[in-house]
């Protein structure tokens, strides 16, 4: 990867409903684990993260709604690692099965993502702020497992497309610095009920 430009990311949150029959409105927090292809993100680990977002009814079986996720990843041009601030929208369509209890859905996410590292670049004894955004879209899909009458297990998998903007250096944009790939996420977490019947 182009060396102050480490990557990125992207993310990804987790929503849900507790039972498939009727989507209602639903609180969740979740971990979220994340790998970047291509090669922009050569120097760049997977890293780990965390989510919170709530959904709402948009249907008897699809709900939309929104996020904020945090991640940190280690890139081998840092010593310090790079945090990642995400931004996200997501729809969703469940299938209904007879005991309710286990839920497939597919979904579709759009986002937008702020990566950032404070680092002495030049030596000179003081740290540079590097920081770059870009959007980012993609398409999976999971599985709901009922824990309770309010609650849910949401698990699933998503393989987003990246794209980054040139980074900017202490306020100062670089030119030459876009970052394009692809990102793949393992999602788990909890979702709680907290409307509807």
């Amino acid at each position: 990867m182009r060396r102050i430009y480490p990557p990125f990311l992207v993310i990804a949150f987790i929503v849900s409903a507790p039972h498939a029959a009727r989507a209602q409105t639903t609180l969740g927090i979740g971990v979220q684990y994340l790998d970047f292809g291509g090669s922009d993100f050569d120097a760049t680990d997977a890293g780990f993260g965390v989510e919170g977002r709530v959904m709402f009814p948009a249907g008897k079986s699809a709900l939309v709604g929104g996020g904020i996720q945090y991640s940190s990843h280690n890139d081998a041009d840092f010593s310090n690692n790079i945090g990642v601030l995400g931004i996200l929208g997501e729809g969703r369509y469940q299938f209904s099965t007879k005991t309710g209890k286990v839920t497939p859905y597919v979904a579709g996410r759009l986002g937008w993502a702020k990566a950032s590292v404070s680092e002495d670049l030049d030596g000179d004894g003081v740290d540079d702020h590097v920081k770059w955004s870009g959007i980012t879209f993609g398409a999976g899909g999971g599985l709901l497992v009922a824990t309770g009458p309010t609650s849910s297990f949401d698990f699933g998998l998503v393989l987003h497309s990246v794209s980054f903007g040139d980074a900017a250096v202490n306020g100062t944009s670089i030119s030459d610095t876009k970052l394009s790939g692809t990102a793949f996420q393992f999602r788990a977490g909890m979702s709680f009920k907290v409307g509807g019947k």
